[in-house]
């Protein structure tokens, strides 16, 4: 493919020439490949909902008989002869869906489609008619380039000869623009049908669609209907949408805004109006607005943005637990002995979780209200996730366990002040504190 596109680039043609030759190159097959699953999955909805009541609906024996449009459903068929053509229109669509025999199943699920499209005239919202025509030109597309069978099957069995997947190229992109100017003329049509209209030109024509009962979501209408802004907000917002749609979309720098105005449109269409598969089938049809370049790009900015988050989040949840978690120990600053101590301590202090600071410094006293009688009798330490305080053999416990290093101290410490002689036991050499050796302690270190 590469190659093609070098010895395309490579040669000065006139525009005509340039534009023909910018068709030939693999542009829109992730785009196509998204609209045939969106397609199927819509149509798949339709055959299962209505399953139950699908003799009623489409049958002979229904509620309609034979109609004047071209359908299967219009044979003189049997109830029998019924099913199958129904359970096949579910087959193909499950195979279209998978991308299975691409060129084969599309044809027979188009034909399938149609009969069933043109048997359903009641139940039409308008976006079948789009399916319709947006259908045929996709028999022209290949459909299954990307997230198929036929994907993986082909990649053993790539045409070699250039000529004839130029040729492909060119017959994929002009199905592919064909849908994109279909889109277009609908919305630009509708856009202008709207300006016509005097209530789309003062502001008040979503006002009156929410008082149609069969065009309104009665649970949310209420919070359109009394907001003036947002009506007014909803109707120009549709008009300017649609017309500007055609001449926005074509330009790089605003093409990424529009696409996300009309998805965002038909999203409040299917809401707020209840017009569901009619909003799906636009939704689906803007997958096709993009090339298969953007779409890479936007995935590898995607990974890219929650790679990041990821790191962020990630970062931001250890430091929390790292805060939560520190161990604030109240020591001596006045006593040597009690200083080297902490330094030696702070060098296996690896996590960082414990934290020393000296109850001789009085905004320490005033910060964490500690009592300076109790600190000299009795080394304190704070947990700071629960505002817990420690004294004595249980603030070295919590020093130990709070160092992967030192968990079996920690263990033995913890049994010690389980079974009672653990505190006696640091107050008997908190007492007796001369049998450190001479010269590590001064007169105002009363307590190591």
């Amino acid at each position: 493919m590469l190659g093609i596109e070098r010895s395309i680039r490579r040669h000065k043609v006139i525009p005509f020439q340039s534009f023909i030759a910018d068709l030939c190159l693999p542009r829109y097959f992730v785009g196509a490949s998204l609209a045939r699953i969106g397609f199927g999955l819509i149509l798949l909805y339709n055959y299962l909902i209505h399953y139950s009541q699908r003799y009623y609906l489409w049958s002979n024996f229904g509620y309609q008989t034979k109609t004047a449009s071209i359908s299967l459903y219009n044979l003189d068929l049997n109830l029998g002869l019924f099913d199958i053509i129904y359970h096949l229109g579910i087959v193909f669509t499950l195979l279209y869906i998978v991308g299975f025999k691409g060129r084969f199943t599309s044809i027979i699920h188009f034909v399938l489609t149609y009969s069933f499209i043109e048997k359903s005239l009641y139940l039409s919202d308008g976006g079948d008619n789009l399916l319709r025509i947006v259908l045929f030109y996709l028999l022209f597309a290949n459909v299954t380039a990307h997230f198929s069978i036929d994907s993986h099957r082909k990649k053993q069995l790539i045409h070699r000869n250039p000529v004839v997947i130029q040729f492909r190229n060119l017959l994929h992109n002009l199905a592919v623009l064909c849908c994109i100017i279909q889109l277009a003329i609908l919305y630009l049509t509708s856009g202008l049908y709207q300006v016509m209209g005097e209530n789309w030109e003062n502001g008040t024509a979503v006002y009156y669609i929410m008082q149609v009962d069969l065009f309104s979501n009665p649970a949310l209408r209420n919070l359109i209907i009394h907001n003036d802004y947002m009506i007014v907000l909803a109707t120009y917002f549709s008009v300017f949408i649609k017309i500007a749609f055609p001449f926005l979309l074509f330009n790089k720098k605003t093409k990424y805004l529009i696409v996300s105005c009309v998805v965002l449109l038909h999203l409040g269409i299917g809401i707020m109006m209840g017009l569901i598969t009619f909003s799906l089938v636009m939704i689906v049809m803007d997958l096709l607005l993009l090339s298969d370049n953007e779409y890479f790009s936007i995935v590898q900015k995607s990974k890219r943005l929650c790679r990041k988050a990821k790191v962020s989040y990630l970062l931001r949840i250890r430091n929390q637990r790292a805060t939560a978690s520190q161990f604030l120990v109240f020591y001596d600053g006045s006593c040597p002995l009690c200083r080297e101590s902490v330094r030696k301590l702070n060098v296996i202090n690896m996590n960082r979780l414990v934290r020393y600071v000296s109850f001789r410094d009085p905004s320490i006293l005033t910060r964490y209200g500690i009592d300076p009688s109790k600190a000299e009798a009795r080394m304190l330490g704070l947990n700071l996730s629960n505002n817990k305080m420690y004294e004595g053999i249980y603030t070295f416990a919590q020093i130990f366990k709070k160092n992967r290093l030192l968990i079996p101290m920690w263990i033995f410490l913890y049994i010690l002040g389980k079974i009672g002689v653990g505190q006696s036991i640091y107050d008997y050499i908190a007492r007796r504190r001369f049998v450190v050796p001479i010269g590590k302690c001064d007169s105002n270190c009363p307590i190591r």
